[in-house]
């Protein structure tokens, strides 16, 4: 009987263990899986990710919270200055220490202090858009990565297709080596696969580069060995010039600090102007010698004799004019680059519609040339002619569609219309 018991309380050891190890690899298997599933990023993901890891874009964002706290700066009044002094004083019937203090306020005037706090206000306006405008380039640059990846994925794939159609007509053809014919087709068939193979490793190159790059700009948050997933994006035929010119110069971020960096000199003008009235001080004071005792209260002002700051109102007047200037340059520049766009987008929407077209013939004289292949009615020589042009269309198109979101995200950056 005790022999027995041991044995099954072994068994139940065993039983007991073999679950344990069973549920850890349950669990292994789980985070494994998930960290798989973690490791493919949509467009949007890598978008909120570079908003929040990117080291650059960081520091723009700190450029708005120091404006603000200088508005809060300017706001408060002028602290006083407290002034003492400390003496020792002597005369003919006696000598002793003496003292005096003041205290004294700078008093800022209402139109001085109006055109400072509007000022900070457009300081933080700017700040504000050019922390906009470095997210919208950086979008720009993410989606840029996003769409040389997923095309030269899907290039890579189509040289994949390739490689293994031509080894698959190379094992054919090495039933037939009796032949002369069939030896020139094998060394031409390994010449196309040799070019191929070279193609496609030059591809899986410049993808490393690409996926480091955009590792980068999402600040180094993604995960090793990385998938992309989702399809290229492009404006509709819908849009018209005019919407995109309207919609860039109410939400082009660019644009709207040119804007407000006018009307931070045009506030400059007008607050050199009010500094032509000198700044004020009002003061008390309290003297404590040793024969008498004194109050006393001051104003004190500069008089504006030899300089009533016309120099400063001229430079202010100046850098507005500059300011305005700069503006309208980068407003005709902005409407000048919609329209070279929208252009190219409109060429690139009525090539990817003929590609498509051409697709579907190019697919249809593949299928017939395996068809008349396989009843030897055509050659090798000509069954890879007709797969070598389905794949130049195949390129061609997939081109076509890297250029026309590429020239969207363009047009998205410039106009501030977000891609449907």
């Amino acid at each position: 009987m005790r022999l027995l018991l041991k044995i099954s309380l072994g068994d139940r050891r065993s039983f007991n263990k073999t679950v344990f190890i069973v549920i850890l690899s349950m669990l292994f298997l789980t985070s494994t899986l998930k960290a798989e599933e973690n490791s493919s990023y949509t467009i949007e993901e890598l978008i909120n990710l570079a908003g929040e890891k990117n080291p650059s874009y960081q520091s723009v964002k700190k450029n708005v919270e120091a404006e603000q706290y200088e508005l809060s700066i300017i706001k408060k009044y002028p602290n006083p200055d407290l002034e003492f002094g400390l003496g020792y004083g002597l005369s003919e019937n006696e000598n002793g220490i003496e003292y005096s203090t003041s205290l004294s306020q700078p008093i800022v005037l209402g139109r001085q202090k109006k055109y400072r706090i509007e000022k900070a206000k457009d300081k933080i306006k700017i700040a504000e858009y050019t922390r906009n405008w470095e997210k919208q380039i950086l979008d720009f640059k993410i989606k840029k990565d996003f769409y040389t990846i997923l095309y030269l994925g899907k290039k890579l794939d189509l040289y994949k297709k390739n490689i293994n159609s031509l080894k698959k007509m190379l094992s054919l053809i090495e039933k037939q080596r009796s032949s002369i014919h069939a030896e020139l087709t094998m060394a031409r068939i390994k010449t196309e696969l040799l070019r191929t193979e070279n193609k496609k490793k030059d591809i899986t190159i410049s993808l490393k580069h690409l996926q480091v790059s955009l590792n980068n700009l999402a600040g180094g948050s993604l995960e090793e060995n990385y998938e992309i997933s989702g399809e290229f994006r492009f404006f509709s035929d819908d849009y018209t010039f005019e919407y995109f010119v309207k919609q860039a110069k109410i939400k082009n971020s660019f644009l709207l600090k040119r804007q407000h960096q006018l009307k931070l000199k045009e506030t400059d003008v007008f607050l050199e102007k009010a500094n032509r009235i000198p700044g004020i001080k009002a003061s008390i004071s309290y003297n404590n010698e040793i024969d008498k005792k004194a109050f006393g209260v001051g104003l004190s002002f500069p008089i504006p004799i030899w300089n009533n700051n016309s120099a400063k109102i001229l430079k202010a007047v100046s850098l507005k004019q500059k300011a305005e200037w700069q503006k309208e340059s980068y407003e005709k520049k902005m409407i000048s680059y919609l329209k070279e766009a929208y252009e190219r987008k409109n060429t690139l929407s009525e090539k990817k519609k003929t590609y498509e077209d051409l697709l579907k013939q190019s697919g249809k004289v593949v299928n017939l040339a395996e068809l008349l292949f396989q009843q030897g009615k055509v050659d090798l020589f000509g069954l890879l002619d007709s797969k070598r042009d389905y794949l130049k269309d195949q390129k061609e198109y997939y081109q076509t569609l890297f250029e026309l979101a590429t020239t969207s995200i363009e047009l998205e950056k410039l106009s501030g219309i977000e891609l449907p």
